[in-house]
């Protein structure tokens, strides 16, 4: 990756991670060809955005960050 590449790069990262996912599908849309070893058939497409619709919605069960690393030190510990 050359420098400019690289910068734009550190820019993208100190997005919120919102506007970061919404920039790498928009990247990955422009790739006519995916480079070797990065396809994405249609069935991944349509699960990742099955799973993406059911986070946003609620429908999805999440867990807080925070709350599940103390249970993993806690099981860790015993």
């Amino acid at each position: 990756m050359d420098a400019s590449a690289d910068h734009l790069l550190n820019e993208a990262l100190r997005l919120p991670a919102g506007e970061r996912e919404e920039l790498a599908v928009r990247l990955m849309g422009s790739v006519e060809a995916p480079a070797e070893g990065l396809t994405l058939d249609s069935a991944w497409d349509a699960e990742i955005d099955r799973r993406v619709a059911e986070l946003r919605s609620g429908a999805a069960p999440t867990v807080d960050a925070d709350a599940l690393h103390a249970e993993l030190r806690d099981r860790a510990q015993s």
